[in-house]
Order: C-alpha cells, then sequence, then structure tokens
C-alpha cells in the first residue's frame, strides 16, 4: 500500500513514502488550486481520478501517519481507497515537496531519504 497509495478523507491524499524504522509514512493532501497559496506541484482533474478540478498539493500540512492507523482505518471504512497514483505523478508530488517552501523540514528528509523510485518493485506491501 504504500508510495502511490490514495484514499480520500475530505481531500485526495497521497502516501509519499515508504514506512520508516517506526512504521510512520508521509502523506499530502491536495486541494482546490483556485484557493491554494502554494503552486509547487499543481494536479489536473485527467492526471487521476480523485481529482475532480485543477488541484495544488498542500505542502505544508504533510504529515506523518503509521501503518496501522491505515490498516484500522480502512477495516472501519473511516477512510475511502481510491486508485493508486502513476509513477510520474508521485515522482511530481514527491519533487514538488523537496522544491516547496512550505514543506516541513522532517517531511522533506523522510522523502528524501525514502528508497523508493519510479517503476521499482519497492512497494512494501
Amino acid at each position: 500500500m504504500f508510495v502511490g497509495y490514495t484514499f480520500f478523507e475530505f481531500h485526495p491524499w497521497f502516501v509519499c513514502t515508504m514506512p520508516d524504522r517506526d512504521g510512520q509514512m508521509v502523506i499530502v493532501s491536495a486541494t482546490d488550486a483556485s484557493k491554494a497559496f502554494d503552486l509547487t506541484c499543481v494536479i489536473e482533474p485527467r492526471e487521476h481520478e480523485s481529482i475532480t478540478k485543477r488541484s495544488a498539493v498542500y505542502y505544508d500540512l504533510a504529515v506523518f501517519r503509521a501503518v496501522e492507523s491505515f490498516e484500522r482505518r480502512l477495516k472501519h471504512n473511516t477512510i475511502q481507497p481510491r486508485a493508486p497514483a502513476s509513477d510520474a505523478l508521485m515522482t511530481r508530488i514527491r519533487q514538488g515537496a523537496v522544491d516547496s517552501p512550505h514543506t516541513p523540514r522532517e517531511i522533506r528528509r523522510a522523502i528524501l531519504l525514502c528508497p523508493w523510485k519510479p517503476g521499482s518493485d519497492i512497494e512494501g506491501a
């Protein structure tokens, strides 16, 4: 389920890293680009089924979430799984996290240290 896994909880969310040693993954959300102040990574509706209008990744709200939390929330239907994001989209989202001045330092570091590469079989589950 890791890099490229997507779900919906008020907004579309994208998993950007494999779990770290503590079982934590970085996730980011997308919001309406017309209301966003950070346009580092804009996603068009055709790029993912969960994106219904021009959207931007909200890097300052990027967070760590535990794999256990995802599994529990999936089991209880409190988040809705969506189609995986393409490698190309995940590459753009992850690069945007590195480039955006709004990305928290620890989030940027986790993305840079994550060994995932486009087209790799490293996905964790």
